[in-house]
């Protein structure tokens, strides 16, 4: 098993944001449900003929929480702040909503991209939450040949 590495080499920065689209319930009372204080939430916005209109959103991020580039640490602070929330995720899916998992991630190099622990994908799996990866490259680096 790989340990944990909050120097993590190969990342400039990383974070996890839970991201909870509460289709028809108002983002306060999917707080209520579920026990968790958000770091932000979004009403439901029209928007003027030819842009999207934002849906309801309740979000949770490890962004400013966790000081640390391996972006395990992050997840790990999600999933604890959710754990044996299925009853509550699922609420959401029934009213129209849908929620995921986040990764913003920083490439140092181009190399040596971010990783799961076991453990953790068998949680994300318990609480049905499809997890993806936004990865950019550091501009500063010059590609370095």
């Amino acid at each position: 098993m790989t340990l944990y590495d909050d120097e993590y080499a190969t990342c400039v920065e990383t974070y996890a944001t839970l991201r909870v689209f509460t289709g028809d319930v108002p983002p306060d009372r999917f707080t209520e449900y579920i026990g968790v204080t958000p770091s932000k939430t979004q009403e439901f916005q029209i928007r003027p003929e030819g842009w999207k209109s934002l849906p309801a959103g309740w979000f949770l991020t490890s962004q400013s929480e966790i000081d640390s580039r391996d972006v395990r640490r992050h997840i790990d602070f999600i999933l604890d702040q959710i754990d044996a929330k299925t009853d509550a995720l699922a609420w959401i899916r029934e009213s129209g909503g849908i929620a995921d998992v986040m990764c913003y991630w920083v490439s140092a190099s181009g190399q040596g991209g971010p990783s799961l622990l076991p453990a953790q994908s068998s949680k994300l799996a318990a609480l049905d939450l499809e997890i993806w990866f936004d990865v950019y490259f550091d501009a500063s680096d010059d590609g370095g040949d």
